[in-house]
């Protein structure tokens, strides 16, 4: 369970190993709430399953339906027939409805996985489950106010954001964004790095508390 949920951690924030994280992050949950007798735990194991699951489904099904039929269409060109336009319609909707559901399966992930960390920091009286929870809340509150500035910026000097400027304006807009993002890049570093640590650092189970 601890080298479950380390290792886990660790690697969601390697590109290209992040791909296996889901599977040990949610195994090491769903064992720790055997152990301990949570079924928050459990079900933290089981949301990170099944979305990982469902986001590979949504990937083959982009790759194996969508992609085929729109490089069809594309290679008709201007002479693609109205109803071979028509076709593709019930996929894409069909391919749209799974990957919106498939992001509220993830945002249900996280805010379980949330409250996870703070539960797992009471039981385990370990102040990096906390620590990890809070950068994960602050990583949020930053990207929200990147996206506020960027959102003000475009509507203050438009004519920067849409590459109507010169290019040392253009320069100095890049550099501020940059600056703007890099919180929310080493905030964001940090959550799973504590997640890490927190299952490195596990102490003994104490006795199992009521499940609640």
């Amino acid at each position: 369970m601890k080298t479950l949920g380390g290792l886990g951690y660790i690697l969601t924030i390697i590109p290209f190993l992040n791909f296996v994280a889901p599977i040990l992050v949610g195994i090491a949950w769903f064992q720790m709430g055997g152990r301990t007798n949570q079924s928050l735990f459990r079900a933290t194991g089981v949301l990170y399953l099944v979305t990982f699951v469902a986001a590979i489904a949504v990937v083959a099904a982009f790759a194996s339906v969508l992609i085929p039929m729109m490089f069809t269409l594309f290679s008709l060109g201007e002479r693609a027939p109205l109803d071979e336009v028509l076709s593709i319609l019930p996929a894409a909707a069909a391919l749209g409805a799974l990957t919106l559901g498939v992001g509220v399966l993830g945002f249900a992930t996280f805010i379980v996985e949330l409250v996870s960390h703070f539960r797992a920091s009471r039981i385990f009286a370990s102040k990096w489950f906390r620590r990890a929870a809070w950068m994960r809340i602050l990583a949020i509150v930053l990207a929200l106010v990147f996206v506020a500035a960027v959102t003000f910026g475009a509507l203050l000097i438009p004519e920067l954001f849409f590459g109507l400027g010169d290019s040392a304006s253009a320069g100095f807009l890049g550099s501020v964004l940059l600056l703007l993002l890099l919180p929310v890049i080493v905030v964001g570093l940090l959550g799973p790095i504590f997640s890490a640590i927190a299952f490195f650092t596990l102490r003994e189970l104490p006795p199992p508390p009521p499940d609640i």
